[in-house]
């Protein structure tokens, strides 16, 4: 039996299939079900968060035996300009979907067996026994999977090959730019009657993308010191390598373990670059505040030493979070170079910890400590001009630091939210060529505000500026 131009329209899908053909013997069917120019602007979410626009066309071969359904090479396509798009109050997330020439189309070589399972002739299970295609110029596949109509439940593994989403995200608003890289990896997915969840999926991609961040910064703000262009504030955020493994609860709970090669920040005022960070964030765990964040075990390489941050939290709504910033093994060198230093050189290594209180994108300190891990040098350099106009007391000071052997260096740091800081620092200890040896104790004050610096770089110069203060303190005490 042939049926010839059958055609169908369902939720304004229009599919169509040229020839129907139905052998009455061994019951099998087969045809070839083509869709054109399928809207998916029908498709999208009323919510508004979310926008589907551009449509679909595609070739699906069919073929029905022995309740057992199988696609075999089918190929779905998206015309040009088609587009997802999901949005936040300050960010849009694009991820382009049409054809590109260059490209193969959006899924190919989709191949696909399906069997209907029947109890007393009752549908009661739909079982995925394979599932292959081609996806964005990569591979995807899924393992057996046994839809259960009683229980609702199933559960497959989707494996992703190489396929080229990321390339095709984009980001407008406070925070723009193109990503880079192909996705590879692995997505358990369990359905059940209570919700989906994922287990373990772990998605990686290779090579560098860049995001770019614009803040709007109130007049005359704290901020607006801290960034070289008034009003606004553009920081590029750069990063390599990102490994994800995904974690969903069926009742919504989110939590992502992030990996990257490297992470850096740059401003007008200078970049950070951080080497192997690491972190867990959670979202969604908390039903009643659905808009706290939650960043726990984080790690990072930074200036050849670490920066860890135990656990923070962090609410878009109230734009408030209080956390402990752990450093160690930081080289004192490391810091006088970032900072420019021209006359201090030292040896050494800092470990410290800093409280951080964040309120509406305006940081303070209220109380943290930087002590030397081991005993070190530092060399206060000077000119035998600069000696020779010294006075007595700021000669008996250079004399002191030009060689200082110390055993004790302890500071302090406080930072209210406008920038205005105090940095007290302690060293203790010997300089084998001044006055015989003898122990020599030196307090320096720093008062200054620190977002006027971090946009500078002038730490260093400040610091260099107390200790000529110190020293003349001293001169005018002889």
């Amino acid at each position: 039996m042939t049926f010839t131009d059958c055609s169908a329209q369902l939720f304004g899908v229009r599919a169509s299939a040229p020839k129907v053909e139905f052998n009455l013997r061994n019951k099998r069917t087969a045809f070839e079900l083509k869709v054109d120019n399928v809207p998916l602007a029908e498709l999208s979410p009323k919510t508004g968060k979310a926008a589907i626009t551009g449509k679909l066309s595609g070739v699906i071969p069919v073929e029905y035996l022995d309740s057992t359904i199988r696609i075999n090479n089918g190929t779905i396509d998206a015309e040009k300009g088609t587009k997802i798009a999901f949005k936040t109050d300050k960010t849009t997330v694009t991820f382009d979907a049409g054809h590109r020439p260059s490209e193969s189309p959006l899924i190919a070589n989709l191949n696909a067996l399906v069997s209907l399972d029947t109890v007393d002739g009752s549908l009661s299970a739909i079982t995925l026994k394979s599932f292959s295609a081609r996806l964005l110029d990569g591979r995807i596949n899924s393992t057996p999977a046994r839809y259960d109509l009683d229980s609702g439940t199933t559960a497959a593994t989707i494996n992703i090959d190489n396929a080229s989403i990321l390339d095709r995200l984009r980001l407008q608003g406070e925070f723009s730019g193109k990503l880079k890289g192909r996705i590879s990896g692995s997505f358990p997915v369990r359905l059940t009657r209570n919700g989906f969840a994922i287990d373990n999926a772990r998605l990686s991609a290779q090579g560098s993308s860049s995001i770019l961040q614009t803040v709007a910064i109130p007049p005359s703000s704290g901020e607006e010191r801290l960034f070289s262009k008034a009003g606004s504030s553009e920081v590029q955020w750069d990063f390599t390598d990102p490994v994800i493994v995904l974690n969903r609860a069926p009742a919504g709970k989110v939590t992502m373990d992030i990996n990257l090669k490297s992470l850096k920040r740059k401003t007008g005022s200078g970049e950070l670059l951080l080497t192997s960070p690491k972190g867990k964030l959670t979202m969604f765990a908390h039903p009643a505040r659905p808009t706290l964040l939650s960043l726990s075990d984080f790690s990072a390489g930074l200036l050849d030493g670490t920066v860890a941050v135990e656990r923070m939290d962090y609410d878009l709504a109230t734009k408030h979070t209080e956390t402990r910033v752990q450093l160690n093994g930081i080289p004192i060198q490391s810091l006088l170079d970032l900072q420019g230093a021209s006359k201090l050189s030292a040896t050494g290594t800092i470990r410290a910890t800093i409280p951080l209180v964040l309120d509406n994108n305006a940081f303070s300190i209220p109380d943290g400590n930087m002590d030397a891990e081991t005993k070190g040098t530092i060399t206060y350099s000077t000119t035998p001009e600069e000696r020779a106009a010294a006075g007595a007391g700021m000669r008996l000071t250079y004399e002191a630091l030009g060689n200082f052997f110390y055993s004790e260096l302890i500071s302090t740091i406080t930072m209210t939210p406008d920038g205005n800081s105090l940095i007290s620092i302690k060293l203790k200890g010997r300089n084998p060529d001044f006055q015989n040896n003898r122990p020599v104790n030196l307090n320096l004050n720093i008062e200054q505000n620190l977002l006027d610096l971090f946009r500078s770089l002038t730490l260093s110069s400040d610091i260099e500026e107390a200790i000529s203060k110190k020293a003349l303190e001293n001169s005018q005490k002889k």
